[in-house]
């Protein structure tokens, strides 16, 4: 049962309706301490884990505070030569504009930068260029993304319910609106591409936001998104103290098996899944153990970055890892 003096709900299952569950376990919020206990529990119908009951609306202020991290400032970042050579070789193999029609020995020489580009851990958020290269992030923050995006020639448009994040992203000249219906705040068709980083997992209902993300899609247009795997090995192992969780704010908990329903259901269907390196998650887990068991081995762990990556490594060649992002299209 929750214990705390926030205005709380009760929510259904977002994927079936379904409103009898069972309790995994109790946690609380490890990372801004917003005070409270709070329930996560399993479908009984479909498995889609959830927290129930769950802050209001009403509560969001309390549940986001004010140096919440991804709506702070991100500093103004040169286009690295490294980058430069990366959409050079996009432009060849991934359709980039280029100002100059590519040649086929271009594309034989920017081969092996290509596959450089795809082997870094960092470049799992850049695709294939769609359409005329419009690209909307939902949940943008602080405008990181976009502002990357928009270094390798993207036209990007952001949407966060957050005004200080819509405040910051204006100051660096990012188009940004303030809401949380996406098809109210744009028009029919008008992306080639949506992205949410993180952001499924933090929505009232995943259902509606998906449903409202196909109207503002291209037929052919893709849909990229991320969300901690509550079926990895560190989720398993370590439940409430898994940094993944982030209770309250994350409110919707995926394995890859409901994602895939939440998408078929809302008419998507996955064309890509990747686990992407990504050793913070454990290592932030770790920090997490030790502080609230005063582990020795979980502080030694925690401290070595090298060894949290080498754990994800291990993780990922199982099949699973801690981040879990999906490319979906629409069905036609």
């Amino acid at each position: 049962m929750t214990t705390t003096d926030m205005h709380v709900e009760t929510v259904a299952c977002d994927l079936c309706g379904e409103t009898d569950a069972d309790e995994v376990f109790i946690g609380r919020d490890l990372l801004h301490g917003v005070p409270g206990q709070w329930p996560v529990v399993r479908c009984k119908k479909c498995g889609l884990v959830r927290v129930n009951p769950r802050p209001s609306l009403e509560e969001l202020g309390r549940v986001y505070p004010y140096n919440y991290s991804p709506y702070r400032p991100k500093k103004r970042t040169k286009i690295k030569t490294k980058h430069r050579l990366f959409r050079w070789a996009w432009r060849h193999h991934w359709d980039y504009p280029a100002d100059v029609t590519p040649t086929l020995l271009g594309k034989i020489f920017s081969w092996p930068v290509f596959i450089w580009s795809r082997m870094l851990w960092r470049n799992f958020d850049v695709f294939p260029w769609h359409g005329e290269g419009r690209l909307l992030d939902v949940g943008c923050g602080g405008g990181a993304y976009l502002l990357r995006m928009r270094q390798f020639g993207w036209r990007v448009q952001g949407m966060d319910f957050s005004e200080r994040a819509v405040n910051v992203c204006r100051e660096q000249d990012l188009d940004v609106r303030q809401g949380v219906n996406v098809e109210k705040l744009y028009e029919p068709k008008s992306f080639d591409v949506v992205t949410l980083w993180h952001v499924l997992e933090h929505v009232p209902s995943p259902t509606q936001t998906l449903m409202q993300i196909r109207h503002v899609l291209t037929d052919e247009g893709l849909l990229v998104l991320a969300v901690p795997n509550f079926d990895s090995w560190c989720a398993r192992r370590y439940k409430a103290l898994w940094f993944g969780m982030e209770l309250p704010r994350h409110i919707w908990h995926f394995t890859s098996a409901t994602l895939e329903a939440v998408l078929e259901k809302n008419g998507f269907f996955v064309e890509r899944r990747v686990y992407p390196k990504y050793g913070q998650t454990i290592q932030n887990t770790m920090n997490y153990i030790a502080r609230e068991k005063n582990d020795r081995q979980a502080e030694l762990l925690g401290r070595s970055k090298r060894l949290c990556m080498m754990v994800d490594m291990i993780e990922r060649l199982r099949g699973t890892g801690p981040i879990l992002v999906v490319h979906a299209r629409k069905k036609n």
